[in-house]
């Protein structure tokens, strides 16, 4: 019994820890976003235009590109499934 207690103390540390390490993960976000919030105010006051160019997205940031198909031909003769299934409930009589 005493090894099942260590386990569920240890658990409940670990548990502890990580709640922490989100927490602190969340915290720090907040504070970026919040700098980064506080930068796009003042670049507004200065200058419009430069506000304006630095909201714009990057879209050369992370390139990204796809081929393929962009609709895929039906597959003849297929039986689409009607939905049918098997009810595997358990029933309970009084």
């Amino acid at each position: 019994m005493e090894e099942v207690e260590a386990r569920a103390l240890l658990q409940k540390e670990w548990t502890r820890y990580k709640r922490e390490e989100y927490m602190a993960n969340v915290a720090q976000l907040d504070r970026i976003m919040a700098a980064q919030r506080r930068a796009l105010d003042r670049l507004y006051e200065e200058s419009e235009d430069l506000y304006n160019e630095a909201i714009m997205p990057d879209l050369e940031l992370i390139p990204y590109s796809i081929t393929g198909p962009v609709a895929t031909p039906p597959i003849k003769n297929y039986e689409s499934p009607d939905g049918e299934y098997l009810d595997q409930t358990k029933k309970w009589d009084n």
